[in-house]
């Protein structure tokens, strides 16, 4: 399916997947915003998630919450957000979140899958041609059945300029290498339940507050991380 939906982009046609999936790209310009406010820290400004990488490329992240926290909210919100500045983007989502912007969007995780490792191989032997893609995961069963896939996507990730953001409801059921890739780029810890997981795990973080309300946590990036309290609709 992806890759005929390639065969259409570069022969000028057009098409449309059942599951209305767009994979026509959209080249990031200069002039599109590279990053997005997802939140206020406690002084009131703003705390900006990096979409786009100095070259272009869709940054990694990471977002660790448990149920109720506010993270399928927030990463509704920065798929919106990419998609409005020109990154292609795909959402496999847990079947809960309001209508997402982004590119396609579904809660098949066999679907989403196959499609996702067809892309990337052919991004691989195509590495000119390839657009900036954002791949945002917010389903509880992918990283116990894909996890290991979705790792080894990582790794290559640059090359196929492809961007990962991941929600892990526990860290240490997370893929290691997976883990790290993403965090290293930026990451959100909303509430407390996780929070001697996050200690250890996610550079320089400090664990949310015992008693945060939902949308509460940390931003980090860079080795350190301030708080946040994450937009809500």
């Amino acid at each position: 399916m992806a890759l005929a939906l390639r065969r259409a982009r570069r022969s000028g046609g057009t098409t449309r997947s059942t599951t209305d999936r767009e994979d026509t790209a959209v080249t990031v310009t200069t002039t599109a915003p590279q990053t997005a406010s997802i939140g206020t820290d406690p002084d009131g400004n703003p705390v900006l998630w990096h979409l786009a990488d100095a070259q272009g490329r869709p940054a990694h992240g990471l977002i660790t919450a448990s149920c109720g926290a506010g993270a399928s909210v927030l990463l509704t919100h920065i798929t919106a957000a990419a998609t409005r500045a020109g990154i292609t983007t795909w959402f496999l989502h847990n079947g809960t979140q309001a209508t997402s912007p982004a590119s396609w969007t579904t809660s098949n995780i066999s679907e989403f899958m196959g499609a996702l490792e067809e892309t990337v191989r052919t991004r691989l032997d195509e590495r000119d041609d390839a657009e900036p893609l954002l791949v945002a995961i917010d389903h509880p069963g992918v990283l116990a059945s894909h996890g290991a896939t979705l790792q080894t996507m990582a790794t290559v990730a640059a090359t196929a300029k492809v961007g990962f953001i991941v929600r892990a409801f526990t860290l240490l059921r997370m893929p290691a290498q997976l883990r790290e890739i993403t965090a290293q780029s930026q990451y959100v810890a909303l509430d407390h339940g996780p929070a001697l997981e996050e200690e250890a795990l996610l550079p320089g973080c400090t664990a949310p507050a015992e008693g945060a309300r939902p949308g509460q946590g940390r931003y980090g990036r860079d080795g350190a991380c301030r708080p946040v309290a994450v937009h809500r609709p």
